[in-house]
């Protein structure tokens, strides 16, 4: 599976979105957001962090490949 995130900072939700791409389609997006901080003074950041909900899995083992950064879509395409 390859995903594809474009995320454009900002902390005004009439200006900073999310799209989410899947194996090359577009799933999501763009949705409209606060994607920091709005008291932040910085462009923001992407990191790669894994979440759970109480009551999945004790235990899970995930792998990453690749994470690149870019000013557009086929500069990250897969």
């Amino acid at each position: 599976m390859d995903t594809v995130m474009h995320v454009k900072f900002s902390k005004y939700s009439s200006v900073g979105f999310v799209e989410l791409y899947v194996n090359g389609n577009k799933i999501l997006g763009p949705t409209y957001r606060n994607t920091i901080n709005p008291d932040a003074t910085d462009c923001g950041w992407a990191v790669i962090n894994n979440y759970r909900a109480i009551g999945y899995m004790d235990t899970y083992t995930l792998y990453h490949d690749e994470f690149k950064v870019g000013t557009s879509y086929s500069a990250v395409a897969p």
